[in-house]
């Protein structure tokens, strides 16, 4: 066997995590069963691993394994999913192109979406199915911590409310005004495609994930939360920021439930 070096599952020990993603694993996250000797043993995933990819160490295999304990059976409700989320880390590595991957979120209702990870541990984003040949596969998180980061950020429980009717900006010009004033990110919920920053009150996240797997950079979103009325102030200074470099019209926007 190989000597792996699993950590206890996340609910049992969230270290790694800020306080504000504990919060929400305490106050909405489960634990489904999870058994990862029901899936292929060891041995039958190297051969997989040698098999189709030239793979011979282990560092891939032990990757999934660590996953399977860490994050195996944790549930809870993913606001950007509109849906339930398990996390099910099961190989996929009887795929014939691309690197080695593995199942890692079962999703409780019918998406046009499947989520994997790499075998470098990078959660991506990709049509239902194993990727065919030249699919988009687009990485959107460099962990699964950072993807319970987002998620927790997304819930935004009170006193934080999402802005309303917000200008009709487009997201890479939010991301660029953000970049530019140096607002401060929120790294531990950031990766490749899905990017948080915070200051004064506010708070804002611009997500191309989807615009990637689509292949439509216009479908790009932003949105933007408040905590208070100097943080909405704070948030009407940024956008008439990036208004007046985006050339758009005038800022509006009101603040409601997240």
């Amino acid at each position: 066997m190989t000597p792996y070096a699993p950590r206890e599952h996340v609910l049992t020990d969230p270290s790694g995590l800020t306080e504000r993603a504990r919060r929400f694993l305490r106050e909405h996250a489960s634990r489904d069963p999870f058994d990862a000797a029901k899936g292929p043993s060891d041995e039958e995933l190297r051969h997989q691993l040698r098999t189709f990819f030239g793979i011979t160490d282990d560092g891939t295999l032990t990757r999934l394994r660590q996953a399977q304990a860490r994050y195996g059976g944790l549930r809870y409700r993913s606001v950007p999913l509109h849906a339930d989320v398990v996390f099910a880390p099961w190989p996929e590595y009887e795929a014939e192109d691309g690197e080695p991957i593995a199942w890692f979120l079962d999703l409780m209702v019918a998406l046009p979406l499947a989520v994997w990870m790499l075998a470098d541990g990078t959660v991506a984003y990709c049509q239902p199915g194993p990727p065919a040949p030249g699919g988009t596969v687009v990485p959107a998180f460099p962990t699964a911590d950072a993807l319970i980061e987002s998620d927790a950020l997304h819930h935004a429980p009170a006193p934080w409310t999402r802005l309303t009717d917000p200008p009709p900006l487009p997201a890479h010009a939010v991301h660029a005004t953000a970049e530019r004033l140096r607002l401060p990110p929120l790294a531990a919920a950031s990766g490749f495609t899905e990017h948080w920053w915070q200051r004064s009150g506010f708070r804002i996240h611009v997500s191309s994930t989807f615009a990637r797997i689509s292949e439509r950079p216009e479908d790009a979103t932003w949105h933007i939360w408040t905590a208070d009325a100097g943080g909405r102030d704070a948030a009407r200074d940024f956008l008439a920021e990036a208004t007046a470099q985006a050339g758009a019209g005038p800022v509006t926007g009101t603040a409601a439930g997240p």
